[in-house]
């Protein structure tokens, strides 16, 4: 598949939102580098590397990573307010990522919200995104009328004070305000030292959030020194690659570090810097950045080449000690940004529906069907893929 650019690309990036473990009723993940003989027979279901199991197994088992049974397929449009069109696509794409979803319309936030609670004049972003989804997929009449995300626009310096009503924003910039939102509001009222070691162990992150491992060679006494951080995502630079798999492969490819203080055999000089994913995201945004700096101008100029990507994406490459093991992502949503340049355009969604799935094109108010592969005809920004167990679109997924 390609992403198109040749006359409108994007704003600032492709993102690539993937759910990398669908987990069965009461099953429980393993360390994807140490179990891998379902994975070499054919019939394991897709396994997550994770952190603490004791907290993470019961994180995991309490969501629903596949769609259940709703009284709605598919969802209406949402009013745009003349520039809140990048806030109406990542709503429409969160709607449609099913355990965040599915997490949200089980009540369990609303009955435990410690800002709701305590202050029930007090915004919580997480509750707003409670009401869009029961708003959308249960309470609202019908597809035809437009729904307007007004908790949202009138809360916009709540979820970051750099936001600005009635100006255009960036996509992708606010999906990461927003997520960061969500987090601060289920860790509201948590004692610093608690928060900070609690914020990888909550079921947003067990949706949302991955780590990513740095190593440093270092050529005098080939000493290894490991650093961890987590991750919403991942940014790859495009303006000198055709596919999404060489986009990749350029950010794990390791470079030459000058200077470089080894604290084991005390010298000074170079050393190689690596970066690979160490734990993938369940749900990991892969950010195709689409505009660079023009040293000759001096200006922005935007990246018009197009991406190649996978139907099926295998993010095993890219981690740290899989053993081959295929990790697959399957893609579910999308954002378009059409536009003459980084600073004005429209955005608009392309969505999977839940059961039973369909693809619809999410334009603002209009909601309508759509098929798979017009998608990959237009200026792709943002995409969102869902995990793969061990079948997709009728055919047994093997390692190629």
């Amino acid at each position: 598949m390609q992403i198109s650019t040749a006359t409108v690309v994007l704003v600032v990036a492709a993102v690539i939102q993937v759910n990398a473990g669908v987990l069965s009723p009461g099953e429980k993940a393993v360390d994807v580098v140490s179990d891998t003989s379902e994975y070499a027979s054919g019939a394991g279901t897709h396994k997550q590397l994770l952190g603490p199991q004791s907290s993470s197994q019961s994180i995991l088992a309490a969501l629903d990573w596949q769609w259940q049974a709703l009284e709605k397929s598919v969802g209406p449009g949402l009013s745009n307010t003349s520039t809140t069109c990048y806030m109406n696509v990542i709503l429409q794409c969160l709607s449609y990522t099913p355990p965040l979803t599915q997490y949200l319309l089980s009540q369990r936030h609303w009955k435990e919200c410690p800002i709701r609670l305590q202050r029930r004049d007090s915004f919580c972003s997480l509750c707003a995104m409670d009401l869009h989804v029961n708003r959308v997929f249960i309470c609202h009449r019908s597809p035809e009328y437009p729904l307007r995300p007004y908790y949202f626009i009138d809360h916009l310096k709540a979820i970051s004070p750099t936001l600005r009503p009635e100006q255009q924003e960036d996509a992708h910039e606010f999906l990461t305000f927003l997520l960061a939102s969500f987090q601060k509001c289920i860790l509201h009222g948590q004692r610093k030292l608690k928060q900070k070691r609690t914020e990888t162990s909550t079921w947003l992150d067990a949706i949302f959030g991955g780590r990513i491992i740095s190593r440093v060679r270092c050529h005098a006494c080939d000493t290894i020194s490991s650093t961890y951080q987590t991750c919403l995502g991942l940014s790859l630079d495009v303006d000198t690659v055709s596919t999404l798999e060489k986009a990749l492969g350029n950010f794990i490819a390791a470079d030459v570090v000058q200077e470089y203080d080894c604290s084991k055999c005390k010298e000074t000089g170079p050393a190689n810097k690596q970066l690979m994913l160490h734990r993938p995201p369940m749900v990991l945004s892969l950010h195709l950045k689409r505009f660079t700096f023009d040293t000759a101008s001096g200006e922005m100029r935007k990246v018009n080449r197009r991406v190649q990507f996978p139907r099926i994406l295998d993010l095993a490459p890219y981690t740290l000690d899989t053993d081959g093991i295929f990790i697959p992502y399957r893609l579910y949503a999308i954002v378009v940004h059409a536009g003459k340049s980084c600073n004005k355009g429209h955005y608009r969604a392309y969505v999977k529906s839940a059961s039973p799935q369909r693809w619809y094109c999410m334009d603002d108010e209009q909601a309508s069907q759509s098929t798979f592969f017009f998608c990959f005809s237009l200026e792709l920004t943002v995409l969102l893929n869902d995990a793969c167990a061990r079948i997709a679109d009728g055919y047994r997924l093997e390692r190629h």
